[in-house]
């Protein structure tokens, strides 16, 4: 989906790949994505589940400037880095420049 009300893009803060040649899951072509991510956790409108979501990075190409999303969910200030998403989150990758974001589902949140 190419919405920033999806439920999955709940803390997303970027440009939706799915609107620049890639897909939720996956970066367009010419890019590679950042091995470091923000990770969220969404609620599925559908099941009323929690879902862990990465938001990677694409990084090496300039940015998209389609589908811009400002999602805060659950975000924290700055000073707390792994709790923020208004970093550019291409480290460990060839280029620094950040194309757009991609949302994973890796699995559901369980309480423990």
């Amino acid at each position: 989906p190419k919405s920033c009300d999806y439920w999955r893009h709940c803390a997303i803060d970027g440009f939706l790949c799915a609107c620049c040649g890639g897909s939720q899951s996956a970066c367009p072509p010419g890019t590679e994505m950042s091995p470091v991510t923000w990770i969220g956790t969404c609620r599925h409108p559908g099941d009323g589940k929690d879902y862990i979501i990465s938001y990677n990075d694409c990084c090496g190409q300039s940015l998209c400037l389609r589908c811009r999303c400002t999602r805060t969910e659950g975000e924290k200030p700055i000073y707390f880095t792994s709790k923020n998403n208004d970093l550019l989150w291409c480290f460990g990758t060839k280029s620094r420049a950040v194309n757009c974001s991609v949302a994973v589902v890796l699995g559901v949140a369980t309480k423990s």
